[in-house]
């Protein structure tokens, strides 16, 4: 038998992924680009996940990014359509503080369907006392 956890968050965690270009052939800032992302979004390091995923190709388009930046984040009534354009404004910003020219995407989605399951070294008595519901295969 396999025990499965689920847990259904409030978190406000916006996800960031970075593609780099086939061709930026340099190092992109993580560590400082999440502090700014924390910053213009009202986030914590601990729930602000930025993965780069470099690439090996991708087809041409007339912006010329050296990252394509896609943010998926939780819908809320603070962030208006104004708002959040006005961030991915900031984002593109950060970025070019770097030197890095940034394309940027956001999709929101509703929190209550929203779920993540961190890696733990906690048992399953960890997980019940947080209310988590154990699903077994």
């Amino acid at each position: 038998k396999t025990l499965h956890f689920s847990i259904k968050t409030q978190s406000n965690m916006p996800l960031v992924k970075l593609f780099a270009s086939p061709k930026l052939g340099r190092s992109i800032p993580l560590s400082s680009l999440q502090k700014s992302m924390c910053s213009i979004w009202g986030t914590t390091a601990s729930t602000t996940k930025l993965i780069l995923l470099p690439t090996v190709d991708w087809t041409s388009h007339p912006y010329g990014e050296d990252i394509y930046v896609s943010i998926r984040a939780k819908s809320t009534p603070t962030r208006t359509s104004t708002v959040v354009i006005e961030g991915m404004k900031k984002v593109q910003e950060a970025f070019k503080r770097h030197g890095l020219k940034a394309n940027v995407r956001l999709e929101t989605y509703g929190g209550e369907e929203y779920y993540h399951v961190p890696p733990t070294t906690m048992g399953e008595d960890f997980w019940r006392s947080k209310g988590m519901v154990a699903m077994v295969e």
